[in-house]
């Protein structure tokens, strides 16, 4: 089954993705009526996210992905993320208990027609999983220039990834961490701070209501979070979505 989609974009919807603000990043770079995007089957894309020229990456709102390679549609991001230039993910898993890690005897480009009928493996094919899957990455990461991602990891929520980052195991959320491979360096917050911030899901609340808040109070900001929740003031955000599917680009109910 594939698991990508070519676009090819026809007035309507560069209209629809117009009306949601969904763009390719740097200089309001509009999505046009013939341009061919490629996105992952499945992604979900929120309004007010920008993309990687001829790229649509599962995003959340906010969130941006300055140029990129098609690795990155490897990447699923939450909301208000920070994605910087020359990132790859790296997917594909080897067998290392076999005799060799090399797809010899399990890929599909070594097979009778592209190598010799006599040299194509025969023997047994157990099952494993080829891929890890797409980096989840939750809302409000930054991920610095030039990193590498592993395949299948969380970077949660709050994290930063320093630049030239090789991140090969899950990032705790609001860890600051850098390095190869990437290791925590520090911490945006102190832990009460991280757990409140992490309780006020603050990135499920609309905008209107976030717009006038001193955001660097973060103590106050997420006292004026509590109030709104306990009065019952808080109102949820609810961008409009689409969906890619293997039949093209579809607004989400």
């Amino acid at each position: 089954m594939a698991k990508y989609i070519n676009v090819e974009v026809d007035q309507t919807t560069s209209d629809l993705l117009a009306e949601m603000s969904i763009e390719f990043f740097g200089g309001k770079r509009k999505i046009r009526p013939g341009d061919v995007i490629r996105s992952r089957i499945g992604s979900v894309v929120e309004e007010y996210s920008r993309h990687p020229t001829k790229l649509l990456m599962h995003s959340g709102s906010f969130s941006y992905a300055s140029d990129n390679g098609r690795s990155l549609l490897g990447m699923a991001t939450g909301r208000y993320c920070s994605v910087a230039v020359g990132i790859r993910v790296m997917n594909g898993h080897h067998p290392m208990e076999a005799l060799t890690t090399n797809p010899w005897h399990y890929g599909d480009f070594y097979k009778e027609g592209n190598i010799p009928a006599d040299f194509v493996y025969r023997g047994e094919r157990p099952a494993f999983p080829q891929e890890y899957g797409p980096v989840k990455v939750g809302h409000d990461v930054w991920v610095g220039s030039h990193c590498t991602l592993m395949s299948g990891k969380q970077i949660s929520t709050g994290a930063v990834i320093a630049g030239g980052a090789n991140v090969t195991s899950d990032v705790p959320p609001y860890a600051i961490v850098g390095g190869n491979p990437a290791k925590v360096i520090r911490y945006r917050f102190p832990d009460e701070i991280i757990q409140r911030l992490l309780e006020s899901k603050w990135w499920e609340i609309s905008p209107k209501l976030l717009r006038d808040f001193n955001v660097f109070e973060v103590e106050e900001t997420l006292d004026a979070i509590d109030r709104l929740r306990q009065s019952g003031e808080a109102i949820e955000f609810t961008p409009r979505k689409l969906k890619v599917t293997a039949k093209g680009l579809e607004e989400a109910s």
